[in-house]
């Protein structure tokens, strides 16, 4: 099975996620959700890490007047430097505990971190993190998918994972 088959299939695929990735302990994206990819900082500070409407006036000689919204759809993208810190956060768990971790961006608070997993919690979103041999899973959900129901998702996957060797 290709490594973008567990995250299509095993983590999205489960209806639990919205979007993940796994990422190799050596470095690099061995797989991940269409745009939600690696870049370089400056690149994705450009961006916003989601598709938002947004409302606009349009002023016309008498007076202003709504216009229709647009929609912009930009992709999710994750920093050379967030990758990083990932993986750091096995390395360093008393930092990601106090404070966090950023993917795309987006802030996760610290509910629990071990020396192989991490849980954090983004107002009624999160993220499930987990170390395997030699790669690591991240994980997205959003409400209303809650954590006792996307946790066992990645835990059973990188269970797998490491007792296939990875």
């Amino acid at each position: 099975m290709s490594w973008q088959t567990y995250v299509d299939s095993n983590l999205v695929g489960s209806g639990k996620f919205v979007k993940a990735a796994i990422l190799g302990q050596a470095g690099g994206v061995w797989a991940a959700t269409p745009g939600y990819t690696v870049s370089n900082a400056a690149h994705y500070r450009a961006r916003l890490p989601l598709t938002f409407i947004v409302p606009t006036i349009c002023i016309t000689p008498t007076s202003p007047s709504p216009c229709p919204a647009f929609k912009h759809n930009l992709t999710f993208l994750l920093s050379a430097d967030e990758q990083k810190a990932v993986l750091n956060v096995f390395n360093d768990p008393a930092s990601a505990q106090a404070s966090g971790v950023r993917l795309a961006g987006q802030k996760f608070f610290t509910l629990q971190v071990n020396e192989r997993s991490y849980y954090g919690k983004k107002a009624a979103d999160g993220v499930v993190i987990v170390k395997t041999k030699q790669a690591v899973l991240v994980a997205e959900y959003a409400a209303p998918i809650q954590a006792p129901e996307a946790t066992p998702v990645a835990e059973a996957l990188a269970d797998y994972l490491i007792s296939v060797g990875y």
